[in-house]
């Protein structure tokens, strides 16, 4: 049985991703396979002015009047601000997008906090 390879799109050569790690320190890879061709997309870690924004413009109130989140909406945020390179198929193909935004939304971690009155 022969193995088929997938045709890379967008991808980057290693001493792009470390000239990226030198500025924006975590750098990550989105890849997408679709039918016969891998895509890749490169994001930066999202700082706190990236969280703030993607808050404002993924939250919403529902009718119930709970805060909710377009997690859609949320992820494309992501991948608008934080974009670094890649086949930019990614950005404007709806299937390639909606796949990357579901993944992207892990780049950042929530800390266990707690806030005692002394």
């Amino acid at each position: 049985m022969e193995i088929k390879l997938k045709h890379p799109s967008g991808k980057v050569e290693d001493a792009q991703i470390q000239a990226w790690k030198q500025k924006y320190k975590e750098v990550y890879t989105v890849e997408i396979d679709d039918k016969d061709t891998t895509y890749f997309g490169y994001l930066r870690k999202p700082n706190i002015r990236d969280l703030t924004e993607v808050s404002r413009k993924s939250l919403f109130i529902s009718e119930e009047g709970d805060i909710q989140q377009n997690t859609v909406e949320a992820g494309i945020c992501f991948i608008d601000l934080c974009w670094l390179g890649g086949d930019e198929k990614i950005r404007t193909d709806d299937d390639l997008l909606f796949a990357a935004s579901q993944k992207v939304q892990t780049m950042y971690e929530t800390k266990v906090v707690r806030l005692k009155k002394n």
